[in-house]
């Protein structure tokens, strides 16, 4: 039952942000951006997100070689922690629509203030941090770990150059929105 837990939620980000590359695919827009900060770092900080999921997917796919001496307790709230950070992502996706981009984006666009935007600035990368901390309780491990200060580090130097990148592009509407939400929580 955990396992099922674990590969749908996963499974279920990776299908909708599967979907929305398509569709921006369709209308000729591209998902990827600008990198924020330098190129090698923003690539690692998406591997080590990357290395993250992967990890507690072999756990719940292949129990012998991922075992671990973790209590139940731990494990659910992981399992927990994945789905609500899974989710999180998820609605921020959809509430980003058409916008949605892997770095800045190049092309005109707007600001986007409603859905979970109205209550933090950047919900993508607490979805993010919330999997991250599940994670870490699902499969406490060194290497897990590792992936995720990397993780959480690098989205956090990304979150500081994004947000001098929309001073820059949207000046006083974004100081009022700024002042209004939270960066994360």
């Amino acid at each position: 039952m955990q396992n099922i837990i674990v590969l749908t939620a996963f499974g279920l980000m990776v299908i909708v942000l599967f979907l929305q590359g398509i569709s921006l695919k369709h209308l000729k827009i591209g998902i990827f951006g600008k990198p924020p900060i330098q190129k090698f770092w923003f690539v690692i900080s998406k591997f080590s997100l990357f290395g993250t999921i992967i990890l507690c997917n072999l756990k719940a796919i292949h129990k012998e070689p991922f075992q671990t001496n973790t209590p139940d307790y731990l494990i659910w709230s992981g399992i927990t922690l994945i789905v609500i950070g899974c989710a999180i992502e998820i609605i921020s996706f959809i509430n980003l629509g058409m916008a949605l981009k892997f770095g800045l984006p190049e092309e005109k666009t707007t600001l986007k203030t409603k859905g979970l935007y109205s209550l933090s600035r950047n919900p993508i990368y607490l979805g993010f941090f919330v999997v991250c901390i599940g994670s870490l309780c699902y499969y406490p491990n060194i290497v897990n770990l590792i992936l995720i200060v990397t993780t959480v580090y690098l989205h956090y130097k990304i979150t500081l150059a994004e947000e001098k990148f929309l001073e820059k592009t949207f000046g006083k509407e974004w100081e009022i929105y700024k002042n209004k939400v939270r960066r994360y929580i």
